[in-house]
């Protein structure tokens, strides 16, 4: 079940706690687990969009310098 959870912690610091090969910081506002991803997309410039299980109003973006950091991580 996928859910969303507010963070007062940094997310910097909240990284650096959780497991790496189950998470992946998309961004500055966003940590996804591996399980909640449904799709990627190509978006413009090279970035990508990540499509999360159970939530459509939900769009993560992820630069085009994270872009292959990602694929690489979900062996994709």
């Amino acid at each position: 079940m996928w859910y969303r959870r507010n963070c007062t912690a940094n997310l910097r610091r909240t990284g650096a706690t959780i497991k790496s090969q189950s998470f992946f910081r998309a961004n500055r506002q966003f940590i996804v687990h591996i399980d909640a991803i449904k799709r990627l997309h190509n978006h413009f410039n090279g970035k990508l969009k990540i499509e999360i299980k159970h939530s459509e109003d939900v769009e993560i973006l992820v630069s085009r310098e994270k872009a292959q950091l990602l694929k690489n991580w979900l062996d994709y």
